[in-house]
């Protein structure tokens, strides 16, 4: 007998959690066991929709039930997925499709355009930076919908970028070795983020002041505010190395662990209404047996 092993691969569970108890809205499997295998989900700002990669589909669907629909993806992989501020639009970064790489989804029409595409490059005359369109990454919109921010990564460092909602007058705001998940704060409009330096990450509170506060967390993944900007969501490793839920409040300056599962727990987006959504691993293997041929041909 010969075995074998075949895996299935991780399947994301998206739960959400506010004032009611924790509620599972989903599992979709990954889309590979290599690069790009994560799947993007994230609730819409008015609460009323999630919406998730799956392999090769974009999908919509309902919180609280209702129709599912299928929006028709413009390159072969998803890579990044963000709701504007208004719920009605969805603005996705892919791969291998025709090279737009930004690309907003209308969810009423279904109708998809390219992201500012009359734009090849971006550039910072002052500081003598210059990015082509596909180096702007983890694009974030403020809450009135009128700025955006997205980093990028040169020269050993990461950028982030603050442009205005036409993809115009943009400009460098801050350059550190290392930036990602810019996230707006709705309270006061500045940008905090996850940096690293020496090997360790921390939540910068105001990305654009160096002076501003450090969270001494050592965070995994994307960050996320509460509506009022007076808590952080954000997920780090236990003592057994599983990545757990935590908030922070700005208010008491206190941590509060919000998930306790076997795999890891992380990727927060939040509501209006204050709901969370995170997804959660569930890691399978399966066995089989197969007889095998014992003659070697010659």
């Amino acid at each position: 007998m010969k075995q074998f092993t075949t895996l299935l691969f991780t399947s994301i569970v998206i739960c959400s959690i506010a004032q009611t108890p924790l509620q599972f809205i989903k599992t979709v499997d990954q889309k590979g066991p290599v690069a790009y295998r994560d799947p993007f989900g994230s609730i819409s700002p008015d609460g009323r929709l999630l919406a998730y990669s799956d392999r090769n589909q974009l999908i919509i669907q309902q919180i609280q039930g209702g129709a599912t629909f299928e929006l028709q993806k413009q390159g072969a992989f998803i890579i990044s997925l963000r709701w504007m501020p208004d719920s009605k639009k969805l603005v996705t970064y892919e791969i291998g499709g025709k090279k737009n790489f930004w690309y907003v989804y209308d969810v009423s029409s279904r109708e998809v355009t390219p992201l500012w595409s009359n734009r090849t490059s971006f550039v910072d005359s002052e500081k003598q930076i210059e990015i082509n369109r596909s180096q702007l990454r983890e694009l974030s919109w403020s809450g009135d919908g009128s700025k955006v921010v997205g980093i990028s990564r040169q020269n050993g460092k990461s950028q982030l970028w603050l442009l205005n909602k036409d993809g115009q007058d943009e400009e460098v705001i801050a350059e550190k070795e290392f930036i990602e998940s810019p996230q707006w704060n709705p309270s006061n409009n500045t940008l905090a983020g996850v940096i690293e330096f020496k090997g360790q990450r921390s939540i910068q509170l105001d990305l654009a002041n160096p002076k501003s506060e450090f969270i001494r967390v050592n965070c995994y993944g994307p960050i996320a505010f509460s509506p009022d900007g007076k808590t952080i969501y954000y997920s780090k490793a236990n003592e057994k190395k599983v990545i757990d839920l935590h908030s922070y409040s700005l208010v008491s300056r206190a941590h509060e662990q919000l998930a306790s599962f076997s795999r890891d727990s992380y990727a927060p987006s939040v509501s209006n209404d204050g709901s969370v959504l995170f997804k959660l691993q569930d890691y399978r293997v399966f066995i089989a047996a197969t007889v095998g041929d014992s003659q070697v041909s010659q």
